[in-house]
């Protein structure tokens, strides 16, 4: 059986409007399970935006006729450990997890669309994201909306098998992440500045980083759809832990596609395949060079040097 996990913190509202996209566009049979990280000690904010969390959790208890339960932690615990437990919780009942944070926005079909790939394919790790919405400019280019094979993982909505969350343990010291690198093929077809971007990304312990560090270890593709399915609504919050920068400019349109991809389709297309997989490279997942987290310096700033030393030259 599958399940969804919500996780959340301090957001009453991302939390209410999460818990009535799920109830509106859910199966009904899909249990539910509402995980919030305990208030931060000292932090009287916190307790007050818990306990009004508790109060929706209550009212839509009873809208979800007893599928739903909430899990309240008496500490804190922090964004990346929260969500390892809550899913590491959920995969000793359910699976396959559904994982959403409080400010991923799903459609009408997402949730179905994550069931019924994981159930016609039995992919481990089903991805919501994708730079590109489905408009009139880009159907022109793809015409329909397929689920796609990747190499990048992200944490802006998913379905994750407990078949992949097996031995699942989080590592960060660099000779115990060289070692599960050893055999992986997909880390040796990355170039050099790309491991050493993700080298750095996996010693700071961030559960998307770990995720992809064992979907890296494991040679295990990532299946994404052309057009997103979900997408962010908390980016530039500054109540968030990790997206209270601004919205990327890479991230065409708002809101998750109207068109979703069947089970069945497939992009076949290698040379499209190739293309997106750069485009992800270069935007979300951001260990391109065309990418600001993917190179230490920008591209005006080595501009602006490159002009100083013209014209040092010159004098």
């Amino acid at each position: 059986m599958i399940c969804i996990l919500l996780i959340g913190f301090n957001r009453p509202d991302l939390i209410e409007a999460r818990l009535e996209e799920v109830l509106k566009y859910s199966p009904g049979y899909i249990p539910i399970r509402l995980s919030i990280d305990g208030p931060r000690s000292g932090n009287y904010e916190d307790s007050v935006n818990q306990a009004e969390i508790l109060r929706i959790s209550e009212k839509y208890r009873k809208a979800f006729d007893g599928r739903m339960i909430t899990e309240v932690q008496a500490n804190n615990l922090g964004c990346d450990n929260h969500i390892y437990q809550a899913i590491t919780r959920a995969m000793m009942q359910f699976e396959a997890v559904i994982c959403l944070e409080d400010d991923i926005e799903i459609g009408p079909q997402t949730v179905p669309a994550f069931i019924d790939k994981y159930m016609a394919s039995g992919d481990q790790i089903i991805c919501g994201m994708s730079t590109f919405k489905s408009n009139g400019r880009f159907n022109k280019i793809f015409l329909t909306n397929n689920w796609r094979e990747g190499k990048y993982f992200s944490a802006w909505g998913y379905l994750i098998s407990r078949e992949f969350w097996k031995n699942f343990a989080i590592t960060t010291h660099i000779n115990a992440i060289e070692y599960k690198l050893e055999a992986s093929k997909f880390w040796k077809k990355l170039n050099k500045h790309k491991q050493m971007t993700w080298l750095g990304r996996f010693q700071r312990g961030n559960i998307d980083y770990q995720i992809q560090l064992e979907a890296f270890s494991k040679n295990i593709s990532v299946v994404l759809p052309i057009f997103r399915i979900i997408d962010n609504s908390g980016l530039g919050d500054p109540r968030a832990t990790h997206t209270y920068h601004k919205r990327p400019k890479s991230m065409f349109g708002q809101g998750p596609s109207t068109i979703f991809p069947s089970p069945n389709s497939n992009l076949r297309n290698g040379f499209l395949v190739r293309f997106l997989n750069t485009v992800d490279s270069n935007t979300w997942a951001g260990d391109g060079f065309l990418s600001v987290r993917g190179r230490r310096t920008g591209i005006r700033t080595a501009s602006r040097r490159l002009f100083q030393i013209v014209a040092r030259s010159k004098g």
